[in-house]
């Protein structure tokens, strides 16, 4: 920081889980492992500050055929799970903070142009990914999988959510699938463009000293 003291940044990335694979015995594997990472990066010995950057594994969850209740019910329960941890750590010393990060936009092709996995799977051929042109409908994964993440983030205000979802909502040509005709459309991960990621650095400054730095 401004005074010459190392701070730690620690991203807390889960591996991907898909909404056959969300399972509670899985996550609460990782929430564990969280809690132990949280703990040591308290206990770390610094002059500075820490900051952890959670990343929640809900990239790849999407409307199973029969709705989404369920799924979503155990979505909601895990969030808080993993907000109450991250709040905890920021209690664990006097310089911990922790950041949130919102699950990012997918654009795919879709026919009611949503840009949800969920709705474009089995369409058949690939045309590279699209802007999402539309007001997303409640019951799109492009919706609730954010909302149903601010909502719970809002209830942990020691946590500072970064909301990536419509930070990268525009971002539909960074994807490594927004080419047509390529071999497999992925238009869910970020993969081009350093700058598609400079709001969470800016969060983290934010989380440490309270204001942007002066340019």
């Amino acid at each position: 920081d401004g005074g010459g003291r190392t701070s730690s940044v620690r991203v807390l990335g889960f591996p991907q889980i898909s909404d056959k694979q969300f399972a509670s015995s899985v996550l609460d594997g990782l929430t564990r492992n969280l809690s132990t990472s949280l703990a040591q990066l308290a206990a770390k010995p610094s002059g500075g500050v820490h900051v952890a950057v959670a990343i929640f594994p809900a990239l790849h969850l999407n409307t199973p055929p029969g709705g989404a209740v369920q799924l979503r019910a155990q979505y909601r329960r895990q969030l808080h799970a993993l907000l109450a941890i991250l709040s905890q750590f920021t209690r664990s010393c006097r310089r911990c903070h922790a950041l949130f990060l919102t699950p990012t936009s997918q654009h795919f092709h879709t026919a009611d142009g949503s840009g949800a996995y969920s709705k474009y799977r089995g369409q058949g051929a690939e045309t590279g990914c699209k802007p999402v042109h539309v007001r997303l409908p409640p019951d799109s994964p492009n919706s609730w999988r954010a909302t149903d993440a601010i909502a719970a983030a809002s209830r942990w205000p020691r946590v500072l959510t970064v909301p990536l979802h419509q930070l990268t909502v525009g971002m539909w040509d960074l994807h490594p699938g927004y080419r047509e005709n390529v071999r497999a459309a992925d238009c869910t991960h970020f993969c081009y463009g350093r700058l598609a990621f400079e709001p969470v650095w800016w969060a983290v400054r934010l989380a440490t000293i309270g204001s942007p730095p002066r340019t």
